[in-house]
């Protein structure tokens, strides 16, 4: 019985105390410490490097959570990151709230600048809604009164958003465009503004809006000729072939050489002699689309009344009007700020403007007896509402 117990301790003190001594050698695995996680206390820059003249990498908002991994010489940058690692980088260790048990040693200076972030083109904004295309109704059209659109317009949603999305593409702000028959084609349309031969009046607040365009005013427009007629504009027939692309239409071509943010469109007065209701409600339908399609904000006018056949003046302004609030699009009602003027401001043979009494740039009340003048005033205050409106 005691042999037994002998060999039995014999086996246990061979086979099992080496078995115990390799396991206490095993030192216990030490756990990791939760790293600490402070907030920052505003909305703050997470930039490349340790200051402000580094580039942003991204903004973090308040009360964000971050992870420290240390910091600058004098402790006035930390590197962070957020918990998700999605975002890391340096923030001002001002606007970072740190709790009790943080502590920044010495132990942590980091000298690491990251790679600058590649700049990503800004998103292009949703195409503006489009009406539904219906064939023209007299319906639609004869139930508008135009004496109740005022003559200067109005910034529209639809404009925002076309302004945004040519911005996205790189088009000029500082840009108009003059698309139009021989009314818009002369030189007293708006040029004199960029001549510097102007005078306000009383209406000094539209300088900013003619220092935000004058360069432009003058430009000669491969989409603006006299006799043109609204479907004239689209047919590369009557493109200039010096400048314009093979198969260019003079509005493509306008539209890719001068690059434009802003588009004034007036026709109507040679439609009403030469085309049906139909076919110019469809022709200047498609010029406001291919103007939108270039995201190219369209200012429509209305026309001075043909003195020859005043009826068919008024129905032809009034599909202006109709396809303006179809499209939500910025409208010049010229035909009424043209009521009130001696024979509508208009010369019966030929039917043209009426020449001012001083310049077609002086806008002081006195000179508001003839077409110019006064088309210059809405064109500016139209422009001057679109630009603050919907283009800052």
């Amino acid at each position: 019985m005691v042999r037994q117990i002998l060999k039995r301790s014999v086996f246990i003190c061979i086979y099992l105390c080496p078995l115990i001594l390799l396991t206490s050698a095993i030192p216990a695995v030490a756990q990791q410490p939760q790293p600490v996680v402070s907030h920052t206390t505003a909305s703050l820059n997470v930039r490349t490097g340790p200051g402000t003249t580094y580039p942003v990498i991204t903004t973090l908002p308040e009360d964000a959570a971050v992870i420290v991994e240390g910091h600058n010489g004098d402790r006035t940058w930390i590197m962070i990151h957020t918990p998700d690692q999605a975002v890391r980088g340096w923030v001002s260790n001002e606007y970072v709230n740190h709790p009790p048990v943080f502590v920044l040693s010495a132990q942590h200076v980091i000298i690491e600048w990251l790679p600058t972030p590649i700049p990503t083109e800004p998103p292009i904004p949703p195409a503006p809604a489009r009406p539904r295309d219906t064939p023209y109704s007299e319906a639609r059209v004869s139930t508008i009164d135009l004496t109740a659109y005022p003559a200067v317009g109005r910034a529209t949603s639809t404009a925002r958003t076309i302004y945004l999305r040519g911005q996205a593409v790189g088009r000029n702000p500082h840009q108009l465009a003059k698309v139009g028959d021989c009314f818009t084609e002369h030189e007293y349309f708006l040029k004199h503004f960029t001549w510097q031969r102007y005078d306000l009046g009383p209406h000094t607040g539209l300088q900013p809006v003619i220092d935000q365009f004058s360069e432009s005013m003058d430009d000669f427009s491969y989409a603006a000729a006299s006799g043109f007629l609204a479907g004239a504009v689209l047919m590369p027939m009557w493109a200039d072939p010096q400048v314009c692309l093979p198969d260019e239409s003079p509005l493509a071509c306008e539209y890719r050489v001068h690059n434009p943010s802003v588009a004034i469109i007036m026709f109507g007065e040679q439609d009403v002699l030469l085309m049906t209701a139909e076919q110019f409600d469809a022709d200047l339908r498609a010029v406001v689309r291919e103007t939108i399609d270039a995201n190219i904000v369209p200012i429509l006018s209305t026309f001075p009344i043909d003195l020859h056949d005043q009826e068919k003046s008024v129905l032809y302004n009034k599909i202006v009007v109709r396809i303006a609030l179809d499209y939500d699009l910025p409208l010049i009602n010229f035909w009424l700020a043209l009521e009130a003027l001696p024979n509508h401001g208009v010369i019966d043979h030929p039917n043209h403007f009426a020449f001012p009494d001083t310049d077609a740039a002086d806008l002081n009340p006195a000179n508001m007896t003839s077409g110019y003048p006064v088309r210059n005033l809405v064109t500016l205050q139209t422009l001057d509402a679109v630009w603050r409106g919907a283009m800052q």
